[in-house]
């Protein structure tokens, strides 16, 4: 089993191998042995998260993208819960103390890019190793809103009592660029969240917390829009706002701020952004048209997957993108012709493509969402498992032998 978590992108393979540690009855020096191999997978040469696609796509392949998001894992998070395996389990004797990960530097990104830096699960590996040591490590290194998003929905869940709401206020005075705010708003807790902290924060401390949120949102809302986010629709958060804000009035007896509606809407449009114009998705809006009225017949089906197999998308677009509509195109077949025959000829075909493009190499969060529909498509099929173990794409094969063991009272040596 150790050496299937071997075969995994570090940011699987690492975290497994922590788990391992809680599922194995093995001897705490070789948790430890473990955990510290962890550590170093997870913080190895050239090892980082991915860098999340934010710019605007169609709202579905979005939506088919972000999948699975909001539980990814981060090597550095990893490399936090190795440490504390490790530390827990050592043998102060012969095992030397081992230095904490180094805290991670989130990158500020402009309209003119195309992705964003999601810390995902990093705040909940380190509230799993300590209260303590989660407040001295994420205060100082959270300065944009998609941390931010992270941090509060990892507070949110936690006893008001460790939600260090004053840090919190300070937090609400930093500015983010547009394309880190909308991705924020729409992939993490950032509101719903904030909302939530600021409701049992008591009077005194939640009135102030929804002032400055305010302040937040209003400045953000009012500030230049990237490309394609000048479309956005922010009065469901407003009313979301206010509605809680009018519940904390009634509650607490005293008078709570509220946003009008107009704060939302777009005053500006960065000329910079990157943007997808409607050209470059033609050829695949085109191919989606012919996939739903595609006949559940041999002829039909036949036509249809040699255009899928055949699709390319344009040649100016970056290499992550024409891999994210070639990869839809199949997602979409795959829908079209679930549970007929055809099935699983499409999902052999997308599997191939999957190797031949090594999709986990040059598009690891495209391959995870496809991967999704892998496992979707196995499901206790073992004929199905051994066509996709077999495919040619090493990672998946060892991902899906794991999800077949399930790490259910599995030994290390099994």
């Amino acid at each position: 089993m150790l050496d299937l978590t071997r075969m995994m992108p570090a940011e699987l393979g690492a975290p497994l191998m922590i788990e391992l540690t809680h599922k194995s009855k093995i001897a705490k020096e070789q948790k430890a042995a473990l955990a510290f191999e962890a550590y170093l997978a997870a913080t190895g040469f050239g090892v980082k998260a991915a860098p999340v696609y934010a710019a605007r796509t169609s709202t579905d392949m979005a939506a088919w993208l972000a999948r699975g998001e909001s539980d990814r894992p981060n090597p550095l998070g990893a490399a936090v819960l190795a440490w504390k395996v490790y530390e827990d389990n050592r043998d102060p004797e012969w095992q030397r103390e081992m230095e904490f990960p180094g805290k991670r530097t989130a990158k500020r990104e402009l309209c003119s890019g195309a992705y964003v830096d999601d810390p995902l699960d990093y705040y909940e590996a380190l509230w799993q190793a300590g209260p303590k040591l989660f407040r001295e490590s994420w205060q100082g290194e959270v300065r944009y809103a998609v941390d931010l998003g992270r941090l509060v929905g990892v507070l949110a869940a936690k006893p008001r009592e460790d939600r260090a709401l004053v840090a919190i206020e300070r937090l609400l005075a930093i500015t983010s660029t547009d394309r880190q705010f909308a991705y924020a708003m729409e992939f993490t807790r950032l509101h719903d969240g904030m909302l939530k902290i600021a409701q049992e924060a008591g009077k005194e401390a939640g009135k102030r917390l929804f002032e400055l949120y305010a302040g937040y949102l209003t400045r953000h809302f009012g500030q230049r829009r990237c490309v394609g986010n000048e479309v956005l629709d922010y009065r469901g958060a407003i009313a979301a706002f206010n509605k809680a804000a009018e519940e904390s009035e009634k509650a607490w007896g005293v008078t709570v701020v509220r946003l009008e509606e107009e704060v939302g809407r777009a005053k500006s449009v960065d000329p910079d952004s990157y943007a997808e114009k409607d050209a470059d998705f033609q050829d695949l809006v085109y191919l989606r048209l012919r996939i739903a009225g595609a006949q559940n017949n041999v002829v039909n089906f036949r036509s249809i997957l040699r255009e899928v197999e055949k699709f390319e998308a344009p040649g100016r677009l970056p290499v992550n993108i024409r891999l994210l509509q070639k990869n839809y195109a199949f997602r979409m077949l795959s829908v079209q012709y679930k549970g007929t025959p055809f099935e699983d000829e499409v999902m052999e075909a997308w599997l191939h493509e999957m190797a031949l493009s090594r999709l986990q190499k040059q598009a690891p969060q495209i391959w995870r969402a496809a991967v999704e529909n892998v496992v979707e498509w196995v499901g206790n099929n073992r004929r199905r498992q051994a066509t996709a173990e077999f495919a040619g794409d090493g990672a998946l094969a060892a991902y899906l032998r794991l999800v077949d063991l399930a790490l259910g009272g599995v030994g290390l040596g099994q």
